[in-house]
Order: C-alpha cells, then sequence, then structure tokens
C-alpha cells in the first residue's frame, strides 16, 4: 500500500525530509512508514514482504532482519499477529522476468 492524501498523508513529506536529512536508510523511520500503512488496514494479521540485497534499502540480510524485528514489535504491540518474510532483490524470486509473465507464474 501506498500513501495517499487518504492514507497516511504526512508519509510523503516525511520521505521528503528523510531524503533531505541523508536519513533515508533509517531503520526506526523505515519502519513507521512502512507500519503507518499496515496498520490502518482493519487486518488481525499482517505478513510482511521485506526485501533485502542492492535493490533494497536493507543491502544485507543483518539489517534486513533487524528491519523486520522492528515492525513484528509495532505490530505486536499493536495487537497483530504478524509476520516477515526476507527476499533477495539480487535475484529472480520464480523463473519469469516482466510484469506479464510473471503474473502468468504466479
Amino acid at each position: 500500500m501506498a500513501q495517499s492524501s487518504d492514507v497516511v498523508p504526512a508519509d510523503k513529506k516525511l520521505y521528503s525530509l528523510r531524503d533531505v536529512t541523508g536519513t533515508v536508510d533509517s531503520i526506526p523511520l523505515i519502519s513507521a512508514s512502512i507500519m503507518s500503512k499496515k496498520l490502518v488496514v482493519p487486518a488481525d494479521s499482517i505478513i510482511l514482504d521485506v526485501k533485502m540485497g542492492s535493490g533494497a534499502f536493507m543491502k544485507d540480510l543483518d539489517s534486513a532482519i533487524e528491519l523486520s524485528n522492528v515492525m513484528i514489535e509495532i505490530g505486536k504491540r499493536h495487537n497483530r499477529n504478524i509476520g516477515a518474510m526476507i527476499t533477495n532483490m539480487d535475484r529472480p524470486l520464480g523463473r519469469a522476468i516482466g510484469n506479464a509473465i510473471e503474473v502468468k507464474e504466479a
């Protein structure tokens, strides 16, 4: 889910602030941004897909685990069943590459 004028409208402004202050990769700020969008949905359970690798904010497994743990703790504090998967963006998850054939494969 992305921010919009109806869902966490301050998120875009906070991201811009993180950009100019050099804090884009701050785990507490990333966690707050992601979880503010997840928690607005009235779901009992949340599964997070935490990306790691050269194409992600989290470049290595240790930082992806740290981010996952922070977001899981936030979810638990809001009485949600929550878990996280860490996926590697350095290689395709499936055999297909490209929007249409990835959808077909899924």
